[in-house]
Formats: structure tokens, C-alpha cells, sequence
């Protein structure tokens, strides 16, 4: 297998290589060359993305897009390999490369309100942005990626398949999982009567750059689950990362709960820029949005623990587990706040 200096080469670069990011599913390097600009190297990972090529695919067509529709943010810079092409595929794997976006910061937790504002009216702007590009010329890069039926049955093939005595050891979730799961029901009913839009479907506060002093957006990233998809699940994602009182993997889960005040923060700075683009009935449902993506991360953070960890990367054994609770907490303290939450969305 190559390594990740061969592989910079391929893409005219030489110089130290390091392994950063804190991304779940691709390997992700910054190339420091001795002079000129710094790279990104990313080796996808073909288990999770079938057809790279079509990933890539879309990320032409959204970058172009965004080029021509005034988009404020620095938008990513593919960096071709010395034959012109976007990207380097051989035995060791499918690689592409971006130019480094320098002098940002990135957080992983807040509880500023003022940095979940400008958060949610980023992911917001770039929704907006991409309102003018048909859903029909994006490729689904993962099938059904967030879809809570589709995932539902992963989780119950997961307990069937589930290895050594983990299903025993985390019985408790498995339980919790199924009583949640008319969820799926209506989130099928609910749909049918929502718009496709093409969108980000990882609204995650990591995947946005700041500037060093915290400031300001400079850029979002993470572009590989842009899919056609609702705007209800991009808020419902957003709230989840953003409204957890604790870490993602928090092992104290008396630190967790689902905070009101950075709910109202992202609810105003997502509104503010979409409130002319949604429909009634997607307003509507923003809330219902949170509700579903909570449990559909829970349950696919315990279908990768009782499967052996094979989708998330871990960094612990008891990692996805940890994962699973806090999740678990989020939507229980989320179900217990729910009508206040609604005055929240309702009054922005």
C-alpha cells in the first residue's frame, strides 16, 4: 500500500506529512510542503462511499454552482494531480486533494450561543445558495443516508448480528431503541409532503471553519454527504451537535442534556436567512427534524457497537456505546423540553 507521501506527489507535492481531523469515515492528511500552499490529503473510504467518482462528481457541480450565486464563504479548491485530473485512484485506494484553508479555527463543543448563531445562518446561507440547483443532477453519494426506516432495519439486523456478548451488555439501549422506533412511521408520512433540496446532510459544528479569534465563518466543509434530502434533517442535525451540553462520547452522562438557550441561538440564525425559502409545511417540521436525527444517530452509533465498531472510527472500545448513551440522553431530555422548544421555533 502506498503511502501518503507517494500519494502527494501524484498531486505535485512533496514535503511533512501529518494525520489530521477528527472525521469518523475517511483518513484525512495536511501536507506541509517547504514552500507554496498547504494540502489536503483525503484517502475516502470506498466501504462508506461505493462510487467515489460520483462523489466527485457532485462536488464539481456544487462547487461551480456556488461560484456563479454569490456565495460568501471561501469555498473548497480541488487540487488536480500533475495529468489534470480531480483526483488519483490506483490499488492503495481512491485519493483526492484541496488546497488548505489557513488561519482558521475549528471547535468540536460550544456553549457560546453567539458561535451557534453563526453556525446555524452559515448552514442556512449555503442552503439558500444551492436553492437554485435541481436535486435531479445530484447523485445519492450513501442510499437512504438519512433515512430512520432504512436505518431502523440496520440496527435490527445489528442485533441479530451482534458479536460476543454486547447485545447482552447493552440491553437496556436495544429496548430503549424500540420503543422509539414509531419515530420511522412518522417520519414517512411526514416526508411525503416535504420538497427535495439538495443538501448539506452534516451539519455539524466541526465542519465549520472559523477565524482564529472565533469571530466569523470562513468556510464550510465536508462536502461528501451533499445529497438531495430534506432541510428538515440539516436542522435537526445541527441542534444535535450543537445543543448537547457534553462531549459526543461524554462517559458522565449527568453532563448531557439538550440546552434551550443554543436551541433559540440556531433557531434564529437558520431562520433568518431561510425564512423566505422554506414552505409552510417544512417550517412546520424543523422541529420534528431534530427529534428524528438524535435517534437515528443513536441508533446507528449502537448498531456499530454491537456489530464490532466496523463504520465508526474509535479511539476506545467503549467508544460507540458512549455514543449510543449520550444520544439516548439527548433524546430524552429533548422529549422532556419538546413544548418549550416549540414556543422557541414557533416565536422565531
Amino acid at each position: 500500500m502506498k503511502k501518503p507521501t507517494e500519494i502527494a506527489k501524484k498531486f505535485g507535492y512533496e514535503g511533512r506529512i501529518q494525520t489530521i481531523g477528527d472525521g469518523h469515515i475517511n483518513n484525512t492528511y495536511l501536507v506541509i510542503p517547504l514552500e507554496g500552499h498547504k494540502l489536503i490529503l483525503q484517502k475516502i473510504n470506498r466501504q462508506v462511499f461505493r462510487k467515489p467518482e460520483e462523489l466527485m462528481a457532485n462536488l464539481v457541480k456544487i462547487l461551480d454552482h456556488l461560484a456563479r450565486n454569490k456565495y460568501p464563504y471561501k469555498p473548497l479548491r480541488i487540487i488536480h494531480t500533475t495529468s489534470g485530473d480531480p483526483y488519483w485512484s490506483d490499488p492503495s485506494g481512491f485519493w483526492r486533494a484541496f488546497e488548505y484553508i489557513d488561519d482558521c479555527s475549528t471547535l468540536t463543543h460550544t456553549n457560546n450561543t453567539r458561535i451557534a448563531w453563526m453556525t446555524a445562518e452559515a448552514y442556512s446561507v449555503f442552503i439558500n445558495t444551492l436553492a437554485g440547483l435541481s436535486p435531479s443532477v445530484i447523485r445519492k453519494t450513501i442510499p437512504d443516508f438519512n433515512n430512520p426506516g432504512k436505518r431502523f432495519e440496520e440496527f435490527i439486523d445489528s442485533v441479530n448480528e451482534a458479536v460476543t456478548d454486547r447485545a447482552d451488555y447493552a440491553g437496556s439501549l436495544i429496548e430503549q431503541a424500540m420503543d422509539f422506533s414509531d419515530i420511522t412511521r412518522q417520519y414517512a408520512e411526514i416526508t411525503a409532503d416535504l420538497p427535495l433540496r439538495v443538501t448539506h446532510n452534516d451539519t455539524k459544528l466541526s465542519n465549520i471553519l472559523f477565524g482564529k479569534k472565533l469571530d466569523r465563518v470562513v468556510a464550510i466543509v465536508d462536502f461528501d454527504t451533499i445529497m438531495p434530502g430534506y432541510v428538515m434533517n440539516d436542522f435537526g442535525d445541527l441542534a444535535r451537535s450543537i445543543c448537547n451540553t457534553g462531549r459526543e462520547d461524554e462517559a458522565d452522562i449527568s453532563k448531557v442534556s439538550f440546552s434551550t438557550s443554543l436551541f433559540k441561538a440556531i433557531s434564529e440564525g437558520y431562520v433568518s436567512t431561510l425564512k423566505d425559502t422554506l414552505t409552510p409545511k417544512e417550517n412546520e417540521n424543523l422541529l420534528f427534524g431534530v427529534r428524528i436525527m438524535i435517534y437515528i444517530q443513536f441508533i446507528r452509533f449502537l448498531s456499530d457497537y454491537l456489530i464490532g465498531d466496523r463504520y465508526y472510527r474509535i479511539a476506545y472500545p467503549e467508544q460507540n456505546l458512549n455514543r449510543a448513551n449520550v444520544h439516548l440522553k439527548l433524546l430524552l431530555d429533548f422529549q422532556e423540553k419538546e413544548e418549550m422548544l416549540m414556543e422557541i421555533i414557533s416565536e422565531v
